[in-house]
């Protein structure tokens, strides 16, 4: 590779810095203007990334005084969508699960923040629907749940995050290691044709700003 590539190559991985700027203008100019760079000079992103070392495959044990029937469902939601395996164990002679989140440990803490941050959503939300009986409350749950389900694919459609989500290899060999106790299938939670419920719980869930959290966990 000649110097004058190498200058190329420098100003490209400049211009994608200036792409992570928080003015929208000036981020998707500067990211125009790389990939014509690319373009150009017969340059692809192999030749502009600098290899960066991949952090060791680490496992997260979340703990719960109690488990709701519909943590195991958003736990499973969102370790699809950030790249982690998740493993449920029951605790010995309790009723109580734990779930164990597996992958590169940014991975883990944003599956964790976002996580804990759709909990209270859920728990405050859900108070209202609460009061009319459990089934009320299990339709707004199970609406929240299919609209963030909803809004993680509309996402990785619109933005061709496809190969992205592909779990690491290492991540995948490192589940298959674990041999937690295993919990029983739990029942499915009994609903009402509720629709007010269910409609607010999908809004709820559908809108979830789960961006600020990856930000705060450090992604």
């Amino acid at each position: 590779m000649d110097a004058d590539q190498e200058k190329v190559i420098d100003k490209v991985r400049k211009l994608f810095n200036l792409s992570k700027s928080n003015f929208n203008g000036e981020a998707d100019a500067a990211l125009l203007k790389a990939q014509q760079l690319l373009m150009e000079n017969d340059l692809t992103m192999d030749d502009v990334t600098e290899p960066i070392p991949k952090p060791a495959v680490k496992d997260i044990t979340i703990e719960f005084a109690s488990t709701p029937w519909w943590y195991k469902y958003l736990i499973t939601i969102l370790a699809e969508n950030f790249r982690c395996e998740v493993l449920e164990e029951k605790l010995s002679r309790t009723r109580r699960r734990n779930f164990i989140l597996i992958s590169r440990e940014t991975d883990i803490e944003v599956a964790k923040a976002v996580f804990q941050h759709a909990v209270v959503i859920v728990k405050h939300n859900s108070k209202r629907f609460r009061e009319l009986g459990t089934t009320h409350e299990n339709t707004y749950i199970k609406g929240f749940l299919e609209g963030l389900m909803v809004k993680f694919k509309e996402q990785v459609k619109k933005n061709q995050w496809g190969l992205i989500l592909i779990k690491d290899t290492e991540v995948v060999v490192a589940k298959e290691k674990f041999n937690p106790v295993k919990a029983r299938k739990a029942q499915a939670p009994k609903v009402t044709n509720d629709y007010e419920a269910y409609i607010h719980g999908y809004v709820d869930g559908n809108k979830l700003d789960h961006k600020q959290k990856q930000i705060e966990a450090g992604a």
